[in-house]
Formats: C-alpha cells, structure tokens, sequence
C-alpha cells in the first residue's frame, strides 16, 4: 500500500488488517463501523499514482463486506465514507 492519506486499496489489497482493525474500534466501544472507501473511486484512486490491482468497485465492495463483518459481531451499525468524485464533472460517461 503506498502511503497516503487515503489508502482505501488496503480493504482489497489486506483484508485481514482491515478487519482487525475493525475488530479493534469494536472492542474499544464503537458502535459503527466506517467502511474503508473515501477515496475508493477509480478517477481519484489513478490521480493518487497507484497501480490499480482492484477496481474502484472491488475495493468498496470488499470495504463494505468487512465493515458489515465485524459490525455484526457486535451490535454496531456501518456507515460509509464518500468523496467528491471530479468524473460526473467532466462529462465521463461510464
């Protein structure tokens, strides 16, 4: 995972991390759990220089499969992390 800000990539990439840092939020008393997918769209994952191993979609997909994982191991709630995405701006059509 290149370092960043944002690394959205790691919920594909290392899921297992991910969990268990979900796993670790619960235990400390969070109540819901943040998918790992501000960022996770395939305009500004490229604009970051990363070498796309997963889609955009993918990477949310497994984000959310995580989140929803651990969330229901206790009796957390999951929510989702959005960025503003430039390609509806500029007339992409995909």
């Amino acid at each position: 995972v290149k370092a960043g800000p944002w690394t959205p990539e790691a919920a594909a990439e290392h899921p297992e991390a991910v969990r268990q840092l979900h796993r670790e939020f619960l235990r400390a008393g969070a109540n819901v759990m943040q998918t790992f997918t501000f960022y996770a769209s395939d305009d500004k994952l490229e604009n970051r220089g990363n070498k796309l191993t997963f889609t955009g979609a993918q990477i949310n997909e497994a984000a959310c499969d995580l989140a929803r994982e651990v969330a229901n191991e206790g009796d957390a709630l999951v929510a989702g992390g959005v960025c503003q995405t430039p390609s509806y701006l500029s007339c992409k059509s995909e």
